[in-house]
């Protein structure tokens, strides 16, 4: 298409194709020429479609998305990593608090127990003996009868279990236990054997093991309390074990009363009504 020359002489300026000229003022002006194409449809539709993408741009736009899609990738695996470190944290806490119950609450081993039927039985016959072994004694042994001149009337023989001795009524396990404690920890002895249970640590054990893992635990929720900080800094939100948010509940709690006692105070030497004391 041809445009008809104007006040310049007669220039004329052709759009479109090949070769195309491009009109000097236009280029000198900083506006991008129009192919013929897009001046066709703009004269004809009122709009001209946009002009395909240089190679160039393509390329500019692709490295672009490549880019921001790696940017997503690390950021999306740096927030899976930080989510796999606090669920191990996490899990490795529950055991340990499960390990601390089981420290509490775990009967001992069976030879623990066995060594323990057989002291409280000795401690039980000693006790019973303490009391009533001189009156067992006595019971036993008889003694000479003499009348009331002293002369020897006859032998009397030891009785076993006199109405009012210490073996008359019912028989107590204390007794059993000093006079047959062998037996009573045999018997004992079978009645446990016969209880299935799943044995803890040795007591003797008990109170190091729970410092131990209480000192763990501790390290464990530290670590946590870290993670979650520093997640929370860069946009991630976790949340904090429940010790570390009744422990940060409590800190700012005791920090609210600590500032409304403040102001309190602060009214009351404002007002005259309390005097502040002199600092040395």
């Amino acid at each position: 298409m041809k445009r008809g020359g104007g006040a310049s002489g007669g220039e004329h300026v052709r759009y479109g194709g090949r070769g195309t000229r491009t009109d000097s003022k236009i280029r000198r002006g900083g506006l991008q020429p129009i192919d013929g194409r897009r001046l066709d449809e703009l004269l004809k539709n009122g709009s001209a479609p946009e002009p395909e993408p240089e190679p160039e741009e393509d390329a500019m736009l692709m490295e672009k998305l490549t880019d921001w899609t790696k940017r997503l990738g690390l950021a999306r695996g740096a927030v899976e990593a930080v989510g796999a470190t606090a669920k191990g944290l996490r899990d490795e806490h529950a055991r340990l608090e499960q390990e601390r119950i089981t420290l509490i609450s775990a009967k001992p081993p069976r030879e623990d127990i066995a060594a323990t039927v057989n002291a409280e039985v000795d401690r039980l016959g000693r006790a019973w003996l303490d009391v009533a072994g001189a009156a067992v004694l006595g019971e036993l042994a008889g003694g000479v009868e003499v009348d009331g001149h002293g002369q020897f009337v006859r032998i009397t023989p030891g009785v076993l279990g006199r109405d009012f001795g210490p073996l008359a009524g019912y028989v107590t396990l204390a007794s059993l236990c000093a006079i047959v404690p062998d037996l009573v920890k045999t018997g004992l002895a079978q009645v446990l054997d016969a209880v299935p249970y799943t044995a803890g640590p040795p007591m003797a054990e008990r109170a190091g093991r729970i410092a131990a893992v209480d000192e763990r635990i501790a390290d464990v929720e530290r670590e946590h309390a870290i993670l979650v900080d520093q997640a929370a800094a860069v946009g991630v939100s976790m949340e904090h074990m429940p010790g570390e948010r009744a422990r940060r509940t409590g800190v700012a709690q005791r920090r609210e009363l600590a500032e409304a006692n403040n102001r309190l105070n602060a009214s009351a030497i404002a007002q005259g009504r309390v005097k502040p004391e002199p600092v040395e």
